[in-house]
């Protein structure tokens, strides 16, 4: 064969592997996007996505000094641990200042009462031996007018026979001194008979200070209900003092620094849950019919791309992150271009896979992850 055969040969080989090539390829791309187009057909892809978390504010709820500063950024906190101090020493006294008048009020109080029990015996006693006197005066009284009665009748017979000269002088003299002593008699009864009363008044009046040491008794058990409610708000504010983590969480920043005084409307620090982590993904609108609730994904984050997470659709909201804006975009001039809006879905990772991978360590409020969820589920 010729030189001129054998390379037009090659060139043949050579255009004919060429072409298997580009058929080759175009099989594979062919075969890439059908796979591409198949997946997007059941795929939600979204990019604007992040973990979220419950990131709580600390501030104090009374002002004092920080004494003590007791975390620092990062730093691992359990539920009801001490997180800082506020100065006490104040609120401490004033406890203390009330125990000691709660004390006080509580010794006047067995005072009177024992003085209360001594004056109602005394004053009873007296009362019951005004009683009998002014019974005994009552006796002596009706014995008088019975007397006097009895004169008056003996008296007026006496003079009706001394009128028709039937008596002597000395009958009708007998009868007339029996008169007037039982006169007298009957006024001297009726007097002392006044003047026990009025004893008896008087008495009765002295007993109503037995009611005037029960009312003082009773302002003086107001006033320690006041002081014990004093003291409840005291403890309170001395509770107050200490700030304390309200979940199991991890400190995200701290604000403040120890000698420095705050106030209640001050943010002391910032934690996160680190047992409750999420994604919120901004859903395209125009895609958002494609979801339901239950809907699984897989999710890829930002800071660790070599691994991959399940999670799943738990909340789909009902209005656009744009309703949720706090400056509204009216559009006065009358101008507008269409905008595709967003709406904010919550999806829950897998609990367990969290757990097994020790994955909660690496997963911070704020990363960026990308989701992709099956709208076949």
């Amino acid at each position: 064969m010729q030189p001129n055969e054998t390379e037009l040969v090659n060139n043949t080989h050579k255009r004919k592997h060429k072409g298997n090539l580009i058929i080759l390829g175009s099989v594979v791309i062919a075969l890439f996007l059908a796979f591409w187009l198949y997946q997007r057909s059941h795929t939600v892809f979204i990019a604007d996505a992040r973990i979220a978390s419950e990131v709580i504010s600390i501030s104090s709820d009374v002002n004092g000094r920080v004494m003590e500063l007791l975390v620092t950024s990062g730093q691992k906190v359990s539920k009801g641990e001490l997180l800082a101090q506020i100065d006490d020493r104040t609120a401490k006294l004033e406890i203390k200042d009330i125990e000691l008048q709660i004390v006080i009020r509580k010794a006047e109080i067995q005072q009177i009462t024992t003085q209360r029990k001594m004056i109602a015996e005394l004053r009873e006693s007296a009362y019951q031996v005004q009683q009998a006197k002014i019974d005994s005066a009552n006796t002596l009284l009706v014995q008088a007018n019975a007397k006097y009665q009895q004169s008056q009748n003996y008296f007026d017979r006496i003079n009706a026979l001394f009128s028709k000269k039937l008596a002597s002088k000395n009958e009708w003299e007998k009868a007339d001194l029996a008169l007037t002593n039982a006169k007298q008699a009957q006024v001297k009864n009726s007097a002392d008979m006044t003047q026990q009363k009025l004893v008896l008044i008087n008495e009765k009046a002295l007993l109503q200070e037995v009611e005037v040491l029960d009312q003082k008794i009773n302002v003086m058990k107001q006033s320690i209900l006041r002081l014990e409610n004093r003291y409840e708000q005291q403890k309170i504010d001395l509770d107050n003092r200490k700030i304390l983590s309200p979940i199991n969480a991890v400190i995200d920043k701290t604000f403040i620094y120890s000698g420095e005084y705050t106030l209640p409307s001050r943010r002391m620090m910032m934690l996160h849950s680190s047992e409750n982590l999420w994604i919120e993904a901004n859903v395209k609108e125009t895609e958002i019919a494609k979801l339901k609730l239950g809907s699984k994904a897989k999710v890829v984050i930002d800071a660790y791309p070599e691994q991959l997470f399940t999670a799943t659709v738990v909340r789909i909201d009902h209005a656009t992150t744009g309703e949720y804006a706090l400056l509204p975009n009216p559009n006065p001039s009358g101008n507008f271009t269409k905008v595709t809006q967003r709406l904010r879905v919550r999806l829950d990772f897998q609990e367990k896979e969290l757990q097994q991978n020790q994955s909660l360590e690496l997963l911070k409020p704020g990363m960026m992850v990308e989701v992709s969820i099956d709208t076949r589920s």
